[in-house]
């Protein structure tokens, strides 16, 4: 049976220290030594002390805890010395949060951000101040350290409710700018009086993007946070056919391990789809001005002289934008901005003898281009109206749905007051 210390044992020089397993031990208050548990007896500390420190054998008491006083304001400056206090270590944690949401290199934080620190506490609040900030720990390592503890710490609280509730989950295929196949995973729970959504795992297809390899992908994240398929009860995906396939689709797969998913057609998708398709005069007019956004960008000087041009005439904008038809938003922001530097665009196609000048004499051909540059305008305002954690909104389907209703409204609109005018 582990051994109490007792008062008493400071008469002959010894304190107490508890050791990590919570058991007592004699600690001297001359040398620090800490012996064992069984040494907490009198005759042993008495021996200790006249044998070690025979000079002190006939000091009193307050001696004694004149130096156990002693040491402990010893104890305390090492510790405040060597371990932050709980403060700087949440200052540390919260630069961590920042710099990775900002993606900032680790070493921006003891080169840049703790400097400036330093230099506004000391003109704003005194030296004093600056001093206690430059002990807060902000190297490379300990951002790294930290922004990876709150990595797992998240996942921690991801995986516990996934547990804990049912779950939908919506899946994407893509391609990074590596030319690499990836499959993200989404995941919707309830958690407490609402619905949260997360990214659980964003994982590479290593050969084909067939739906067993996407399966593959999807049940091995699923088994290794111990996840249930019976907890799944529905699937957000495209109409690509490997999700959809009616034998062997990725849907199908699912529906094997979890027969209450049910599949739900991602309406953002359908709304893509339903705006790609353009009657032939609009077709055409994208067509142009792909074409010209093309001829601009083809060479690094035509992007020098057009800029040069842009500057001269004093224009709001200096280059055109790319347009990517896997990029969302990106149509109605190319076309917005060639309908913007439209008189910039004739005189540089002119100069450069294009067959693409006649098309910007054209007043059908512009007033074409700015209906187009407006009604994506207006559909890439309906998307973001869908995007986002921050749109509580955003996240009821019901108020998606009279979103989308209400845009076709205003679309019935326009088109009566477009055969009104004519």
């Amino acid at each position: 049976m582990a051994r109490k210390y007792q008062p008493v044992f400071l008469n002959y020089g010894f304190t107490l220290n508890i050791d990590k397993h919570n058991v007592h031990r004699p600690q001297c208050v001359i040398c620090l030594d800490v012996l064992a548990n069984e040494s907490l007896r009198p005759q042993k500390l008495k021996r200790n002390l006249e044998k070690k420190h025979g000079d002190h054998v006939n000091k009193s008491r307050e001696f004694f805890l004149w130096k156990e006083r002693e040491m402990n304001n010893s104890k305390s400056v090492m510790s405040s010395a060597v371990f932050p206090s709980k403060v700087l270590t949440k200052a540390s944690y919260l630069v961590a949060e920042k710099i990775a949401k900002e993606k900032k290199p680790y070493t921006i934080a003891e080169q840049l951000i703790l400097p400036c620190a330093k230099a506004m506490c000391r003109e704003v609040l005194g030296e004093t101040v600056a001093s206690k900030i430059s002990t807060n720990p902000l190297s490379a390592d300990t951002i790294r350290q930290r922004i990876i503890d709150m990595g797992e710490d998240i996942e921690h609280q991801l995986y516990a409710n996934l547990e804990a509730n049912k779950f939908v989950i919506q899946l994407d295929e893509s391609m990074d700018i590596a030319q690499k196949a990836l499959i993200l995973i989404f995941v919707r729970y309830r958690h407490g009086d609402d619905f949260m959504e997360d990214l659980l795992a964003c994982d590479e297809l290593q050969t084909k993007t067939t739906a067993a390899e996407i399966f593959a992908v999807i049940n091995k994240h699923i088994a290794l946070h111990s996840l249930r398929w019976e907890d799944c009860v529905g699937v957000c995906t495209d109409g690509a056919a490997s999700m959809t396939g009616r034998r062997s689709g990725v849907i199908k797969l699912i529906q094997y391990v979890a027969p209450e998913a049910s599949w739900a057609h991602c309406f953002l998708h359908r709304e893509a789809l339903a705006a790609k398709e353009m009657l032939p005069g609009l077709a055409e007019v994208m067509d142009i001005a792909v074409k010209t956004i093309n001829h601009l960008r083809k060479s690094t000087l035509n992007l020098r002289l057009f800029a040069e041009l842009c500057k001269e005439q004093d224009a709001e904008h200096t280059t055109v934008l790319y347009f990517a038809a896997v990029r969302w938003l990106s149509r109605g922001d190319a076309l917005a901005r060639l309908y913007e530097l439209r008189d910039q665009l004739l005189a540089f196609l002119e100069v450069a003898r294009s067959d693409l000048a006649v098309y910007y004499k054209n007043n059908k051909f512009i007033a074409t281009l700015a209906y187009m540059a407006d009604i994506f305008n207006l559909l890439n305002n309906l998307n973001i109206s869908f995007q986002g954690k921050t749109n509580k909104q955003a996240k009821s389907v019901f108020v998606m749905y009279d979103k989308i209703v209400a845009f076709k409204s205003k679309l019935d609109l326009w088109k009566r007051r477009k055969s009104t005018d004519q």
